[in-house]
């Protein structure tokens, strides 16, 4: 379903053929629910495509994958994610074949969307954009990645790269994000880096944590 300025309260139904009045040569940010037990929508979804647009015009995208979601039974809704996901990179497919890049795909999943949207970050070889995650239950962290990263930086800072290079290589990445919004812990923590959001799936990967570790809340980004 397509929002934009021009249609803040009444979404479009868009697919891989029929984009409607999606332009493909503006940002687009795609919204991914998770698990629905009783099939209701999301109440915070219309609050979070109207702050979107109030901020920037864009397109948001909210994948509707209320009927894979909506179940009591978690596992059954945790083995739609990978199909989605293809569906999903179909349709970024045919985007791409009408000019649009990869650096102005953003990316929000929430529970079970966030691996949806890690799914198709990896498909993408992690070219895509950014990736922004809020979790109630932690993974485990890829420490061997972050250590690579860190060396990499260490290196490029050893080069001498002028402080303007650097900022236009730190405004680039921002542009390329996975935005994780409480990334379901069960059937994924634990898991490899495959078969669930891994850092590695986008440019830049955020994780906003809200879990309640006894009565302390805890909110960590990445």
């Amino acid at each position: 379903m397509l929002y934009t300025r021009r249609n803040l309260t009444c979404a479009q139904t868009i697919n891989s053929s029929a984009f409607e009045n999606l332009n493909v040569t503006k940002k687009t940010t795609f919204i991914v629910h998770g698990f629905r037990p009783t099939g209701s929508p999301p109440v915070w979804m219309e609050d979070l495509v109207e702050a979107l647009l109030s901020v920037e015009d864009m397109n948001v995208v909210v994948v509707d994958w209320n009927r894979g979601a909506t179940t009591v039974i978690y596992s059954h809704a945790s083995s739609k994610t990978r199909k989605v996901a293809t569906i999903l990179k179909e349709f970024i497919d045919q985007m791409l074949a009408k000019g649009a890049s990869l650096d102005d795909i953003y990316m929000i999943g929430v529970s079970l969307g966030a691996h949806i949207a890690g799914f198709v970050g990896e498909m993408y070889d992690g070219r895509l954009g950014r990736i922004t995650e809020r979790r109630k239950k932690k993974k485990e962290e890829d420490e061997e990645k972050r250590k690579k990263r860190r060396r990499k930086k260490k290196e490029e800072e050893e080069e001498g790269e002028e402080e303007e290079e650097g900022k236009e290589e730190e405004e680039d990445r921002e542009k390329r994000r996975i935005a994780s919004l409480d990334p379901a812990g069960p059937l994924f923590n634990g898991k490899p880096p495959q078969d669930r959001l891994d850092p590695s799936d986008a440019q830049f990967v955020d994780v906003i944590h809200s879990d309640i570790d006894g009565n302390t809340p805890v909110l960590v980004g990445r």
